[in-house]
């Protein structure tokens, strides 16, 4: 999800709040780097911020077993290279891509050692039925 839509799904839910100045100003210091540090460091390091500038924060440094374990977890260094699991898709086969881990089960199915061929027409098929709902 972009930065903007986030933003965006964040001034939605202000716009049918009951106290508008008081969802503002929650969205104003949820967003302050000090509060994101907080809830990534909440979080083990595994919660990413929405800002690229906070990808260097010491929580990646830090985590552990062993320390430093998850120094390249945000890829401060643009050493990776970052992609969104069923991305392109449409959000509505995205989501169902994500939730019945189709991913997953498809690198699965090739490790057991299932020809590619196959795992790739499963995968299809997969992807054809949640295109039809």
């Amino acid at each position: 999800m972009s930065l903007d839509l986030k933003w965006h799904c964040f001034v939605s839910h202000t716009s049918v709040s009951k106290n508008k100045e008081a969802a503002k100003s929650l969205l104003v210091h949820l967003s302050q780097p000090s509060s994101i540090e907080q809830l990534v460091v909440a979080s083990g390091g595994y919660d990413l911020p929405a800002y690229e500038k906070l990808m260097t924060l010491q929580v990646w440094a830090e985590a552990e077993p062993p320390k430093g374990t998850l120094y390249h977890y945000p890829n401060p260094y643009n050493h990776q290279k970052l992609s969104i699991a069923a991305s392109p898709a449409p959000p509505k086969v995205a989501q169902q891509i994500y939730t019945q881990a189709t991913l997953t089960k498809m690198v699965l199915r090739y490790a057991q050692g299932e020809p590619m061929e196959k795992t790739l027409a499963w995968t299809e098929g997969e992807c054809e039925g949640f295109m039809r709902s």
